[in-house]
């Protein structure tokens, strides 16, 4: 948080987040911000951290989350001071992007060196290896989410009932199925509204969206604000 006041939903719970706090979303984990008429001038900075990078890195991934504690916030905030100070006073130098970089690969490293949890899926750690075959689903999303993709059939991939993998998948990934598919979706969606600069509609049926409708449902259930609102606010932040 830059600066004023934000309240965050997230996990049951109602957090404050004043100047200078910190709020840490893991993938897939629902949550939104409350906005009213007390905080519409704060200002605060998103940074979305690539699944997919980390998960080059760490093929482990799935069966981990991430959760701040006072010393890694102390020094996750020092990296994102300095992100923010290489953005609003080096206008002028064509490769700071590399010294962001480096504070990103920081964050990265905070994140997986102090802040890493595992996740408790005893339960599914059983004969049948179906933990095993819950992260064999997410890794073929991750490659096929543009695609027509539905429970049943990723049910029948890993030789599961419907009802036996949704109860399996959810307690892995602490989402449903349709609501992980869509989260995926929709940060792809984002993402190359971001990049390559194509109209909602498009960036929805490019990664699997059926329509609009269903691409901004998504978004707002994550973010409470529609996908070109939330570029819009993301390119006025300029990070």
């Amino acid at each position: 948080m830059l600066d004023g006041y934000l309240a965050f939903e997230k996990t049951g719970r109602t957090i404050a987040l004043e100047s200078g706090g910190i709020i840490l979303i893991n993938s897939g984990e629902p949550h939104r911000a409350v906005c009213d008429e007390n905080n519409r001038f704060g200002r605060f900075m998103v940074l979305h951290l690539s699944y997919e990078y980390a998960k080059k890195y760490e093929p482990n991934i799935d069966s981990m989350f991430f959760r701040l504690n006072q010393n890694a916030e102390a020094r996750l905030k020092k990296q994102l001071d300095e992100l923010i100070r290489l953005t609003e006073n080096r206008n002028g130098d064509e490769y700071v992007i590399f010294e962001k970089k480096a504070c990103i690969m920081k964050v990265y490293h905070e994140l997986f060196t102090s802040c890493r949890m595992e996740k408790q899926v005893r339960f599914y750690r059983d004969k049948n290896g179906s933990y095993g075959k819950i992260r064999t689903v997410i890794e073929y999303l991750g490659e096929h989410y543009r695609e027509d993709i539905t429970r049943d059939e990723m049910a029948a991939l890993v030789g599961l009932s419907p009802v036996y993998f949704s109860q399996h998948f959810k307690a892995v990934t602490e989402t449903t199925f349709i609501h992980y598919l869509s989260s995926l979706r929709m940060e792809h969606a984002l993402s190359d509204m971001m990049s390559m600069d194509i109209s909602v509609m498009e960036a929805a049926l490019r990664n699997g969206f059926a329509n609009v409708k269903a691409f901004s449902a998504a978004c707002k259930r994550v973010y409470g604000t529609t996908p070109m609102k939330l570029k819009k606010s993301r390119l006025s932040d300029d990070i």
